[in-house]
Protein backbone atom coordinates (compact mmCIF):
# COMPACT_ATOMS: atom_id res chain seq x y z
CA UNK A 1 0.00 0.00 0.00
CA UNK A 2 1.26 3.44 -0.91
CA UNK A 3 0.51 6.20 1.62
CA UNK A 4 0.69 9.82 0.45
CA UNK A 5 0.32 13.19 2.14
CA UNK A 6 -1.46 15.81 0.06
CA UNK A 7 -2.61 19.34 0.85
CA UNK A 8 -5.87 20.95 -0.24
CA UNK A 9 -5.82 21.31 -4.03
CA UNK A 10 -3.01 18.81 -4.53
CA UNK A 11 -3.50 15.44 -6.13
CA UNK A 12 -1.93 12.44 -7.75
CA UNK A 13 -2.50 10.23 -10.76
CA UNK A 14 -3.03 6.50 -11.09
CA UNK A 15 -1.79 5.20 -14.39
CA UNK A 16 -2.27 7.49 -17.35
CA UNK A 17 -5.96 8.24 -17.01
CA UNK A 18 -7.04 8.49 -13.33
CA UNK A 19 -6.53 11.67 -11.34
CA UNK A 20 -7.30 12.10 -7.63
CA UNK A 21 -7.47 15.60 -6.12
CA UNK A 22 -7.85 16.57 -2.45
CA UNK A 23 -10.55 19.23 -2.01
CA UNK A 24 -10.42 19.64 1.73
CA UNK A 25 -10.44 18.15 5.20
CA UNK A 26 -13.18 18.82 7.75
CA UNK A 27 -14.40 17.01 10.87
CA UNK A 28 -12.12 14.03 10.29
CA UNK A 29 -13.16 13.47 6.67
CA UNK A 30 -11.20 14.11 3.50
CA UNK A 31 -13.09 15.40 0.48
CA UNK A 32 -11.57 14.10 -2.74
CA UNK A 33 -12.38 14.27 -6.42
CA UNK A 34 -11.66 11.47 -8.86
CA UNK A 35 -11.39 12.05 -12.59
CA UNK A 36 -11.44 8.79 -14.55
CA UNK A 37 -12.84 7.35 -17.79
CA UNK A 38 -16.42 6.05 -17.60
CA UNK A 39 -15.19 2.50 -18.19
CA UNK A 40 -13.49 2.52 -14.77
CA UNK A 41 -15.80 1.61 -11.91
CA UNK A 42 -15.42 3.78 -8.81
CA UNK A 43 -17.29 2.61 -5.73
CA UNK A 44 -16.82 3.33 -2.03
CA UNK A 45 -15.49 0.26 -0.22
CA UNK A 46 -18.50 -0.13 2.07
CA UNK A 47 -20.85 -0.06 -0.94
CA UNK A 48 -18.75 -2.64 -2.81
CA UNK A 49 -19.09 -4.98 0.20
CA UNK A 50 -22.88 -4.56 0.13
CA UNK A 51 -22.93 -5.13 -3.63
CA UNK A 52 -20.89 -8.35 -3.27
CA UNK A 53 -23.18 -9.60 -0.47
CA UNK A 54 -26.24 -8.90 -2.62
CA UNK A 55 -24.74 -10.82 -5.55
CA UNK A 56 -23.93 -13.80 -3.32
CA UNK A 57 -27.43 -13.75 -1.83
CA UNK A 58 -29.11 -13.65 -5.25
CA UNK A 59 -27.00 -16.46 -6.76
CA UNK A 60 -29.17 -19.34 -5.41
CA UNK A 61 -32.36 -17.65 -6.64
CA UNK A 62 -30.82 -17.09 -10.06
CA UNK A 63 -29.76 -20.73 -10.21
CA UNK A 64 -33.32 -21.86 -9.38
CA UNK A 65 -34.75 -19.51 -12.04
CA UNK A 66 -32.37 -20.87 -14.66
CA UNK A 67 -33.29 -24.48 -13.82
CA UNK A 68 -37.00 -23.65 -13.95
CA UNK A 69 -36.58 -21.83 -17.25
CA UNK A 70 -34.81 -24.85 -18.76
CA UNK A 71 -37.54 -27.18 -17.53
CA UNK A 72 -40.30 -24.97 -18.90
CA UNK A 73 -38.41 -24.42 -22.15
CA UNK A 74 -38.12 -28.17 -22.75
CA UNK A 75 -41.91 -28.69 -22.63
CA UNK A 76 -43.60 -29.29 -25.96
CA UNK A 77 -45.18 -26.03 -27.25
CA UNK A 78 -48.20 -27.93 -28.58
CA UNK A 79 -48.82 -29.64 -25.24
CA UNK A 80 -48.44 -26.32 -23.44
CA UNK A 81 -50.82 -24.61 -25.87
CA UNK A 82 -53.47 -27.27 -25.26
CA UNK A 83 -53.25 -26.92 -21.47
CA UNK A 84 -53.10 -23.12 -21.42
CA UNK A 85 -55.94 -22.37 -23.79
CA UNK A 86 -53.83 -21.88 -26.92
CA UNK A 87 -52.13 -18.58 -26.07
CA UNK A 88 -48.74 -19.93 -25.08
CA UNK A 89 -45.64 -17.79 -24.92
CA UNK A 90 -42.16 -19.17 -24.38
CA UNK A 91 -40.84 -18.68 -20.85
CA UNK A 92 -38.24 -15.99 -20.40
CA UNK A 93 -35.41 -16.26 -17.89
CA UNK A 94 -35.28 -13.25 -15.58
CA UNK A 95 -31.92 -12.22 -14.21
CA UNK A 96 -31.81 -9.98 -11.15
CA UNK A 97 -30.21 -6.65 -11.87
CA UNK A 98 -26.87 -5.93 -10.18
CA UNK A 99 -28.72 -3.32 -8.16
CA UNK A 100 -28.92 0.46 -8.10
CA UNK A 101 -25.23 0.76 -7.19
CA UNK A 102 -24.03 -0.71 -10.49
CA UNK A 103 -24.36 2.62 -12.31
CA UNK A 104 -23.01 4.88 -9.56
CA UNK A 105 -19.65 6.46 -10.19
Amino acid sequence: MLILSRKDGEGFTIGDNVEVIVFGYKDGAVKIGIRAPREISILRTELRVVQQENCRASAPALSRLERLSKRLGSASPTASARTSGGDHQSPVAVRPSPGPLAHWR
